[in-house]
């Protein structure tokens, strides 16, 4: 196992409810397993920004990382979580933290959904915090190193003023309880109705809810929404966890329950992330999708939409999608108290 160095650099990291399986029962972390978590962690008011330099330093001279994390599996492996060696094996197959781009690419979601949508997380001295300490810009993509695909190069959706498009979370894992959950804000400029307007500046926020813990290493995705109010919805649109409305050149990734009754349709989904033409809903379509150790979150958070005419056809669509991303890794801190802006 190669020696890790985790950064303190800042951003967009996993959110995270579960896309489950009924019948799935979730393991219960034992404090041991969300000590030796935090026995990874540093301390820093900020949690970003320390130059990669002095955070390797402090790295080599404080972890024996390959030691710490047969720790945290063996505590995981106590506490009754199933360990994927496979995603083991990947996140430790390069000098990326916690496997890099193709980690999060590779490995899919294992959380599970076993609390209704009033459930709060469990907010104690056993949660570790994930957060970024400001507001991050989105970069523009006309291809992304996650979905493999290409994405255009216009900005008709998304205005690309400097600073129209950012995002910051906070992630919450409680090994303990055996929960995980997320917060994410949004703040981007976009073109509602007309692909030549100037835009709005939109703000939303999207609360996960709380998913359960069942495997370690932790994968997590989500999906949502943000209407042209800021509302958001964070309802299934797709099937599996594409990280794109794009499944490749000519089509859209699969609609979720296409062709059942009451699922939905590639025109829905062509209709609902559009600009294009009066009667589009202007939706921006938002993904995440991350891995963690308990320690450390790599992860991307994405938004997309597209301006296509109404009579478009869905290759026409798909090559009109606009992408703007951020990967990053963040290294967890110990609860401090705060109410984190959940309620």
């Amino acid at each position: 196992m190669k020696l890790k160095t985790f950064l303190y650099s800042s951003t967009l990291t996993l959110l995270l409810t579960a896309n489950v399986h009924a019948g799935v029962s979730v393991a219960t972390p034992s404090i041991t397993l969300s000590q030796v978590a935090q026995s990874m962690s540093y301390g820093s008011s900020t949690n970003n920004n320390v130059p990669v330099s002095q955070t390797a330093g402090q790295t080599s001279a404080i972890i024996d990382s390959e030691k710490l994390q047969a720790d945290l599996v063996a505590a995981a492996e106590g506490a009754g979580l199933e360990i994927d060696t496979a995603a083991l094996k990947l996140i430790n197959s390069s000098d990326d933290i916690l496997g890099g781009t193709t980690a999060i690419a590779q490995i899919e979601s294992n959380l599970v959904e076993v609390y209704g949508d009033d459930k709060k997380p469990t907010m104690d001295a056993n949660t570790m915090v994930f957060q970024d300490a400001d507001w991050k810009d989105l970069t523009k993509k006309t291809t992304s190193a996650i979905t493999g695909q290409n994405y255009s190069s216009e900005n008709k959706f998304f205005n690309n003023c400097s600073g129209c498009q950012q995002g910051r979370t906070a992630t919450y894992i409680n090994l303990a309880k055996g929960e995980i959950s997320a917060k994410i804000w949004i703040r981007s400029k976009v073109r509602t109705d007309d692909p030549s307007d100037e835009g709005t500046l939109r703000n939303a926020e999207y609360f996960s809810g709380v998913g359960g813990l069942t495997t370690f290493p932790i994968a997590g995705y989500v999906d949502a929404t943000m209407g042209v109010d800021g509302s958001t919805d964070g309802g299934t649109f797709t099937e599996g966890q594409p990280a794109s409305l794009v499944n490749n050149a000519t089509t859209l990734a699969k609609p979720f329950e296409e062709g059942e009754s009451g699922g939905i349709t590639r025109e829905n989904l062509m209709d609902k992330f559009n600009n294009g033409f009066s009667g589009a809903e202007d939706n921006v379509f938002i993904v995440a999708k991350g891995i963690s150790d308990g320690a450390a979150l790599s992860g991307i958070i994405a938004i997309e939409g597209a301006s296509c005419a109404d009579a478009c056809t869905e290759g026409q669509f798909v090559a009109s999608v606009e992408r703007w991303e951020q990967q990053s890794t963040l290294v967890g801190e110990k609860w401090d108290g705060t109410t984190q802006e959940i309620d």
